[in-house]
């Protein structure tokens, strides 16, 4: 797995962390060094008795004053074909809180992905008065209820792979042309890389040149969607565009059920709420 980083950030090894220096606080900024940070995480995940199988990590700023790091953790989907991962980021410039944020790797394509929960979110701490104090019982709550994200994470991707887009070519290139056009307008992809997406949904051998991502579902659009960030511009901007592309993605599907629903009460129940006929819409339920 590598941890892309551009616009001047660079790869960095622990000793890189640690040998960053720490800005004196403030009344108003308390911020922890990198190595602190990161190593609150990591106890964390020991102590729920989670292995970490890969750690990535990388700088920015002159004195490095901004962290970027991806763990991946020993979680395997159902399916084997993604693993759990958190990303990692911390400032000592007011850019950011102290956060991490759950995400998944493709291991076919080493794609990465975060999400947008508000849960997941809030595993994040301002730099302000007791941080000390604090972060490592928020490192260890937050941690605590990863396995309720995992479960959440492996439903969300398994939905994406049977919500098709089209029964036939023309209609998938409709509907992914316009889900590409509504991923721009919501900050989940911006107009130098949506070229690129498109170009990537549309290889004959998948995204990344992996058949095993070619299709017709969402899941293949969202592979070439990631495809493309890694190589981007910036990791902290790819995490906000990968979780503004899980929200987008998710809220499809809602709509989805939301159809549904209507349809079956269109279809099969009368103004009075009584079923129409049993038997028809038994079938329907099981098809």
């Amino acid at each position: 797995m590598s941890l892309m980083l551009h616009a001047g950030g660079y790869s960095a090894s622990l000793a890189d962390i640690t040998n960053v220096v720490t800005p004196k606080p403030t009344a108003t900024h308390v911020p922890i060094s990198h190595r602190y940070f990161l190593e609150q995480v990591l106890e964390a995940l020991a102590y729920h008795g989670y292995t970490v199988t890969d750690q990535k990590h990388g700088l920015m700023g002159k004195a490095g004053e901004d962290y970027f790091g991806v763990i991946t953790l020993d979680r395997v989907s159902p399916t084997g074909d993604f693993t759990h991962v958190l990303g990692l980021r911390n400032s000592h410039r007011h850019r950011f809180a102290a956060q991490a944020a759950l995400g998944s790797r493709v291991f076919v394509c080493d794609n990465l992905a975060f999400r947008a929960s508000d849960a997941v979110v809030k595993f994040s701490r301002k730099h302000t008065t007791f941080i000390l104090r604090d972060f490592p019982r928020l490192c260890i709550d937050k941690v605590a209820e990863l396995p309720g994200y995992f479960a959440d994470t492996e439903r969300q991707i398994d939905r994406w792979k049977t919500t098709i887009l089209g029964t036939d070519p023309v209609e998938v290139r409709r509907t992914a042309a316009d889900l590409c056009m509504t991923a721009l307008t919501k900050g989940a992809t911006n107009g130098r890389l949506l070229p690129r997406v498109w170009q990537e949904f549309n290889r004959e051998d998948g995204p990344g040149g992996h058949n095993s991502l070619k299709g017709s579902n969402l899941w293949s659009l969202f592979n070439a969607f990631t495809e493309v960030e890694k190589t981007t511009d910036s990791p902290a901007e790819s995490q906000r565009r990968t979780a503004r592309l899980s929200t987008m993605l998710d809220g499809i599907c809602h709509a989805i059920d939301d159809a549904r629903e209507d349809e079956i009460e269109d279809r099969y129940w009368s103004g009075t709420g009584e079923l129409i006929n049993d038997e028809s819409y038994e079938r329907y339920l099981n098809s």
